[in-house]
């Protein structure tokens, strides 16, 4: 089952870190149920559960941590960068 966030919450991918109102600066209805442009997960579902984001995870960082959409990618993205973000804005029981 999906768990759709909060009004207030941020909107933080629970694979990846990546926090989508700092990159796209859009209401929550925006980004719902859209895939990543970091990780290329789906937001909402496949990262609804610990277990399924974790695994989701190792997947991704197996493939060096690639930032999926290009026009979003940040300069000098590295896998170094994508396990800084992860450990600043991943829940712990997600990490």
């Amino acid at each position: 089952m999906k768990q759709e966030p909060s009004l207030n919450e941020e909107i933080i991918c629970r694979i990846c870190g990546v926090n989508w109102k700092e990159i796209f600066n859009t209401s929550r209805t925006d980004y719902y149920d859209n895939f990543c442009p970091c990780c290329g997960r789906q937001v909402g579902y496949q990262d609804s559960l610990p277990q399924a984001a974790k695994k989701a995870r190792v997947e991704w960082l197996s493939s060096d941590a690639i930032w999926i959409d290009d026009d979003t990618e940040p300069k000098g993205w590295n896998k170094e960068m994508a396990l800084a973000q992860i450990k600043a804005n991943v829940p712990p029981e997600f990490q």
